[in-house]
């Protein structure tokens, strides 16, 4: 057992009246309530250690894990995932292997639209890949723009020139890539062939 550092006084409320000087604990006559005190008072009235105060902490998460499922279903907000795979969960119009589709044919259709600065290859300038895929990219005045798809069926929807690896990946994200395609007029490609022919 420990040595309680708050009391309670006649009417419930958590104080304590212990300071701290150079010979050790002392009462100093001043009583200290508030938030703090309070719940250091209600965890000294539990007895429990705090080894047992974690084990309850976990048990009441999975108490409240188990409300929530509860009054989401309750409330209709339940929803259950397809066994599936995450490609066939839908938006209500179209599903992620539908988009990933579309996706892929209509970055063929740029690249192949831009032959002289588009490439594919199955290995990452370091050798790597995912397995199954490849990369396929288009060099914009603005940078790279560059996408994985699966080799099967896509890899031959790309007509452009094969590379044993990859240009080094500049740090584009996902956002930068769509500007960078969308900033890419005929113009800009023919720019950025001149650039890549010096």
């Amino acid at each position: 057992m420990f040595e309680r550092l708050t009391h309670r006084s006649k009417y419930g409320i958590a104080y304590t009246k212990i300071a701290v000087n150079e010979s050790n604990m002392v009462d100093v006559g001043e009583c200290y309530t508030g938030r703090i005190i309070d719940r250091l008072a209600a965890y000294e009235d539990s007895g429990l250690s705090p080894e047992e105060v974690q084990e309850l902490k976990v048990s009441v998460k999975i108490c409240e894990d188990c409300w929530n499922h509860a009054q989401a279903k309750a409330e209709g907000r339940l929803v259950v995932l397809p066994e599936t795979g995450i490609g066939d969960l839908s938006d209500g119009y179209h599903t992620f292997n539908e988009l990933y589709h579309h996706r892929a044919i209509l970055f063929s259709v740029i690249c192949n639209e831009h032959p002289d600065i588009s490439w594919k290859s199955k290995l990452h300038h370091d050798g790597t890949m995912f397995d199954g895929m490849f990369i396929v990219g288009i060099n914009t005045p603005e940078g790279q723009a560059t996408y994985h798809y699966d080799i099967n069926p896509y890899w031959d929807m790309f007509r452009v020139r094969e590379l044993e690896k990859a240009p080094e990946w500049d740090g584009h994200t996902s956002e930068q890539a769509i500007e960078r395609i969308a900033g890419l007029t005929r113009e800009e490609a023919e720019k950025a062939l001149q650039e890549g022919l010096r």
